[in-house]
Formats: structure tokens, sequence, C-alpha cells
């Protein structure tokens, strides 16, 4: 089985990249989004964590997490930020490795995984390659700005607490440029695809 680790920073686009994977190509993808919610259901150790570390302000009501007011937190602090993915890098590991496991029995070949914080979360070494998607910065905050409704300041700040894109480009692997229309993204997709499955067959 070959892991594919898909990542990006917010509004890079890295999420059009899976639904692509997923319906476009039939892959299996293990969302990490998907595991964090999984980690902190109501009465999960995750959400108990959490909530010995912050109090009961960052719970609703019905005891699920307060994910508007967690995001402030973190905006806010970097101490909070650290604090909060000490107790989620973890889960979401486990979560993933029992997802994976599901999948090796199933017997698929190819696996990607998609995951925001692939590289600040220790996982890089658990894929064998990196595909970073990386989309200019005017673009990200117009998306940011249009699909949260935040003002340029707030924008710009979700964009500054990740890792900066140089950072992550010296790790990657491939680098996925999306600074185009959903055709162009498509098309370069289905290029390192087909690369891929062209190395695939030279290898085998």
């Amino acid at each position: 089985m070959q892991i594919i680790g898909l990542t990006g920073g917010i509004a890079s686009g890295k999420s059009t990249v899976s639904t692509i994977f997923r319906e476009d190509y039939k892959l299996p993808v293990i969302d990490a989004d998907l595991l964090s919610r999984e980690a902190v259901l109501p009465g999960s150790p995750g959400m108990r964590q959490i909530e010995a570390a912050f109090g009961r302000e960052v719970l609703l009501p019905d005891g699920s997490l307060n994910r508007s007011r967690m995001g402030e937190l973190i905006c806010g602090d970097s101490a909070v930020r650290d604090r909060l993915n000490a107790i989620l890098h973890p889960a979401i590991k486990e979560l993933y490795h029992a997802s994976l496991e599901r999948l090796k029995r199933g017997g698929k070949p190819l696996v990607i995984y998609d995951c925001p914080l692939l590289i600040e979360a220790g996982q890089r070494e658990e894929v064998d390659e990196v595909l970073l998607v990386v989309t200019d910065a005017q673009t990200r905050l117009k998306r940011i700005m249009e699909r949260d409704g935040v003002d340029e300041s707030l924008a710009k700040k979700k964009i500054e607490i990740q890792m900066p894109d140089e950072k992550k480009i010296a790790l990657a692997d491939t680098i996925l440029y999306n600074n185009g229309t959903l055709a162009d993204l498509k098309n370069s997709l289905d290029f390192y695809m087909k690369e891929k499955l062209k190395n695939a067959c030279i290898m085998s």
C-alpha cells in the first residue's frame, strides 16, 4: 500500500483536491478533519482533556466542542494552540492508524491521507509522499473572507498562525499550484496521477 499525504494551508484548495481524488479517481481518502471531530465527541477522552485544559467555556450546552470559541482562543494565543494540538494530534494519529489498518485489510493499493497539519503534527514520516497544495496569498485571503465572513485582518491572522508555505515546500515531495480555475487544477492533478501510474508500472 502506498500512502500519499495531501496537505496545504487554509484556503489553498486542498479539500477540493481531496474531493477530486475521492470522486474522480475513486481513491480511499482518510480525512484528518473528520478524525479530529471523532476525537472530540462528547464524552471522549479527547473531549475530557480539552475541558480540563480550557474549561467549560469551550463547550456547547450539549457537551460538544464550541469550535467558534476554540477558534477565537487559538487565533489569539499560540500557547493555547500548542496545548490544543498536544491533545488532538496523538488522538488523530491513533484514529489514522486504525483507519489505515482497515484499508490494508481491504487490499487498497493507494490511499490519500488528507491532513492540513501533516507536517506540523509530525506525521511526515508516516506517508510515502507529501503532496502540497499551494495558492497565492491574495487568493487565499479572498477565499477566507468570503467563506468565513470575516474581515481582511482576521483572514490574515488565520494564515499567519500556520506554518509558512516556504517551509512546507522545502519538506514536500510534490507541489500542486492552485492559482487558476478548477479545470486547471484537474489538469494538473491528472498529469500528476499519470506520472504516478507510469512510475508504478516501471517499478513493478
